[in-house]
């Protein structure tokens, strides 16, 4: 199966994805505990709760319903 995109078309789902990987970021963040983290973990949370904060996100929720999961 081949399905062809056009640039325009990628570049939503290229959002979406970096969408889904905020989304990701938030939901892990507030799963782990920061008492338990690596530095570099500490960094990438800290990372994702900036973007949040500058609501750089997108509904979960929104995009299955979109892509029918």
């Amino acid at each position: 199966m081949v399905v062809t995109l056009g640039e325009d078309q990628v570049k939503h789902v290229v959002e979406k994805l970096e969408g889904l990987r905020l989304e990701l970021l938030k939901l892990r963040s507030m799963l782990l505990s920061e008492e338990n983290s690596t530095p570099e973990e500490l960094e990438e949370i800290s990372r994702a709760r900036e973007e949040i904060r500058k609501g750089e996100s997108v509904d979960l929720k929104a995009l299955l319903e979109e892509f029918g999961e």
